[in-house]
């Protein structure tokens, strides 16, 4: 993948693990934002998430890096707030963890 010199890292979401593989270079800071990647791309070299789930739900997708949460869409907390409006939701998690 050509890119330009001062470039040192990317955040990629939307995207499944062999679409993820290519931008997996050595000397590249990879951030994945889908929760269901995060195990295996930590394992292939992606050095982290950048999760808005986290920001409401920090102990949720600690547990995903840590092997003892769940990673897949079925089963993650995220899923139950989808049918709301993504910032609505994550407003409504602060609120009835007496955050916000």
């Amino acid at each position: 993948m050509a890119r330009e010199p001062n470039l040192v890292g990317i955040k990629v979401s939307d995207r499944s693990l062999s679409e993820l593989r290519p931008d997996l270079l050595p000397d590249l800071d990879v951030f994945v934002g889908s929760k269901a990647l995060i195990p295996e791309a930590l394992t292939l070299g992606a050095v982290g998430a950048i999760s808005g789930l986290a920001a409401a739900m920090p102990h949720a997708v600690i547990r995903i890096f840590d092997g003892k949460g769940p990673a897949d869409h079925a089963t993650f907390p995220r899923d139950g707030l989808a049918a709301y409006p993504l910032q609505a939701a994550l407003k409504t998690a602060l609120v009835a963890q007496g955050r916000a």
